[in-house]
């Protein structure tokens, strides 16, 4: 009883400290990835760090709008100048008080990174094509260690 009790213990703590992982192949899963995507937008509660080459599917921006007047969320976005400067999405994004910085050396990251809880990464861009026809791939994960990597990126990288 005492060896299965602590096989028992020790494959509990096996498992809790496991990250959750869940990772996606585009178009094949696009209704899964958008309501996830949406998902992790409304349950945001402090922040949203978004990094992507190319934003300009309006219907993620709409998302994000009301989430920022509902919950006042700091949200800011990092952009590839070259793909964004002319681009509507972002005068709707700072027309409506979310922080985009368009960056000058060209910016192929692509992720979003919820709370610092919850890292999306992979080569899905927030366009239409990305969601409906382009084979992407895309993955949630909640480890520790990989969110801790982005937000270095973040400070390094791209906030100097």
């Amino acid at each position: 009883m005492k060896l299965l009790r602590s096989v028992l213990i020790l494959l509990f703590f096996s498992i809790s400290m496991h990250a959750t992982d869940k990772l996606f192949f585009l178009p094949q899963d696009q209704e899964a990835v958008s309501a996830r995507v949406l998902k992790e937008i409304n349950i945001s509660r402090k922040s949203i760090v978004i990094v992507m080459h190319d934003f300009t599917y309006k219907k993620i921006a709409l998302d994000l709008i009301r989430a920022k007047k509902r919950r006042n969320l700091d949200i800011t976005v990092f952009l590839d100048f070259k793909e964004n400067n002319k681009n509507s999405i972002v005068d709707l994004l700072r027309k409506n008080k979310i922080e985009v910085k368009l960056i000058t050396s060209t910016l192929h990251a692509s992720f979003i990174l919820f709370d610092e809880d919850i890292l999306m990464f992979g080569s899905l861009n927030l366009n239409k094509s990305a969601f409906k026809s382009n084979y992407e791939v895309l993955m949630f994960s909640d480890d520790s260690k990989n969110i801790k990597k982005a937000l270095l990126f973040l400070e390094k990288t791209l906030k100097k």
